[in-house]
């Protein structure tokens, strides 16, 4: 995979969207493509496929996703002609991502043994908003191996507030031998 030509596809449909100031419709398109194809292997396969000639795929992407708009229509075919459509779902990340940082919004994911009460993650996403000057918003993921507490991560730093590392760092103390 190439990750510079998939950033190139991200930030140039990006770039349509806000010429044509429609930022957010592009992106509903693009989550519904990405779910589509998500959700058809197969689909995605024969997209891929070298021996399958380009107007039969065209015709299928006619048919298939009618309702999107022409500019992001026009992008799967740019897509399927470079042959990248299996990594559509990386350019779709990479669109997200783009939206956010000119929302001025960093997304995250708290882990948990269990499920939090929305006061708790409003409460979370206020401190954290804060502390990067930013809008923070948190996607909660449910982790079974946890005894307790939460980790957080967010822009690839990871605040550890679990039990577990509690027990480790104790662990490390008790163990430590001066040389």
């Amino acid at each position: 995979m190439d990750n510079s030509l998939l950033l190139h596809f991200s930030q140039a449909i990006y770039d349509v969207s806000k010429t044509d100031n429609k930022v957010e419709e592009y992106y509903n398109d693009l989550l519904y493509v990405d779910k589509v194809l998500k959700d058809n292997p197969d689909f995605v396969s024969f997209l891929s496929s070298p021996t399958i000639d380009y107007k039969v795929k065209e015709k299928a992407i006619e048919d298939v996703f009618s309702s999107i708009s022409k500019s992001i229509y026009a992008f799967i075919l740019i897509v399927i002609k470079k042959h990248q459509i299996k990594h559509f779902t990386y350019i779709v990340s990479n669109y997200l991502n783009l939206l956010n940082v000119d929302k001025n919004i960093l997304e995250g994911i708290i882990y948990t043994p269990f499920k939090l009460d929305d006061q708790t993650i409003e409460k979370l996403q206020d401190v954290f908003s804060k502390k990067y000057n930013k809008n923070v918003y948190l996607k909660e993921r449910i982790d079974k191996k946890l005894i307790g507490g939460l980790k957080i991560n967010i822009n690839d730093t990871l605040y550890d507030y679990s039990i577990s590392s509690k027990i480790d760092n104790i662990k490390d103390k008790l163990t430590y031998k001066e040389e």
